[in-house]
């Protein structure tokens, strides 16, 4: 990969630690997260279940 391809990449990542470290934004708990996560998962598998009965 090309330095420059990565450039929009790192100007996003530094735009979100800045919004961070300002508190324009909360982190999010690990936990929450993962949650999150799971929750998403269960809800695919659950309605790919249904499509296949």
């Amino acid at each position: 990969m090309e330095v420059d391809e990565l450039a929009p990449t790192r100007d996003m990542l530094d735009s979100r630690y800045d919004d961070l470290k300002t508190g324009r934004v909360k982190p999010i708990p690990g936990e929450e997260v993962e949650a999150w996560f799971r929750e998403k998962s269960a809800a695919a598998l659950r309605s790919q279940g249904e499509e296949g009965a």
